[in-house]
């Protein structure tokens, strides 16, 4: 979902007059309030925020129904160019394998905490994931500034085949363009440090095996994009 510029989404928090997209978003949002309700009049619940959920630490693999998931890095792949200002933009990648780790750890926290936001705090960069993506995958990118970016999306569009490979950002494109709601997640870091927890840092070395693993999963062909 996404608010007006200087919006902090953080564990106390709910409703910052964020707009939301999609009923599946809203949903969560609706059964959030219901849970909150509910442990107000007593019962022991927990509310876990996840980060952006990618491959384990341990191998970078992935989940087995990929291909049913729509993603941005895949319409760059297909497109070989992404916006220049995606360069220094940040992504969040929050491996599965410890973000298992922290739900456990989080579910024996006392009772009187119910928020939690289990995201990893390390940003990667768009431009780092572009490299490893050339390295592992054997293809190079280019950046084109937003017209020319807007132009290339335009045209394969209009390609009934060609549309397929790009559907997730066209979808985004065409929705409301507004500055995604900043997460503030200090809160359930320092709970965490306490139980000896912390995110290790994403390194080059993860999103190679990263890479490979959606690779080998064939997440970059054609075929069943969705």
């Amino acid at each position: 979902f996404s608010a007006e510029e200087g919006k902090v989404l953080a564990e106390q928090s709910l409703y910052l007059g964020q707009t939301i997209h999609n009923q599946y978003v809203y949903s969560k949002y609706e059964a959030e309030c219901l849970v909150l309700e509910a442990a107000a009049g007593g019962l022991p619940a927990r509310i876990l925020r996840v980060g952006n959920l990618q491959g384990r630490l341990s191998d970078g693999a992935f989940q087995m129904n990929l291909k049913e998931n729509a993603s941005h890095l895949k319409c760059y792949y297909h497109l070989g160019f992404a916006p220049t200002a995606l360069k220094e933009a940040t992504v969040n990648l929050s491996p599965v394998d410890e973000t298992a780790k922290a739900i456990v750890l989080l579910s024996k926290m006392p009772s009187e905490n119910t928020v939690f936001h289990v995201v990893s705090s390390d940003e990667v960069h768009y431009k780092e994931l572009f490299q490893q993506m050339e390295k592992v995958l054997g293809i190079t990118f280019g950046y084109l500034e937003e017209s020319e970016f807007e132009a290339l999306l335009d045209e394969y569009a209009k390609d009934g085949r060609k549309y397929k490979q790009v559907e997730s950002i066209l979808i985004e494109k065409n929705g409301m363009r507004m500055k995604e709601v900043a997460i503030d997640s200090a809160f359930t870091v320092e709970m965490l440090k306490e139980s000896g927890f912390e995110y290790h840092k994403i390194k080059d070395s993860y999103l190679e095996q990263y890479f490979k693993a959606l690779d080998g999963l064939g997440f970059f062909e054609e075929e069943g994009m969705i």
